[in-house]
């Protein structure tokens, strides 16, 4: 079981990586190209993808980075309770 969780894990992991690198060199390339209608638009979608991917992450594992982390109940860090990278075992 602990395995399966891994996996989906890190199929998370990876998809928010890969939706990251497309907002990345989408924004390179705009800093060339601002008027181009059609990278605009595409950068607005893969950052609404990269949006939706990291809040997938974060429902199912935790924040990627402190900056993301809730106050639990208010009064609580939470940063510190979510498993880090190392300690899913694969």
């Amino acid at each position: 079981m602990v395995h399966n969780h891994a996996n989906h894990f890190t199929a998370l992991l990876h998809q928010v990586i890969m939706d990251s690198f497309v907002v990345d060199d989408l924004i390179l390339y705009l800093d060339t190209h601002p008027d181009d209608a059609c990278a605009l638009e595409a950068f607005k979608a893969a950052q609404c993808q990269e949006q939706k991917s990291e809040a997938a992450y974060k429902e199912a594992v935790g924040a990627l980075i402190a900056q993301n982390t809730e106050v639990k109940d208010g009064k609580c860090w939470g940063w510190i309770d979510d498993p880090w990278p190392w300690e899913i075992e694969v």
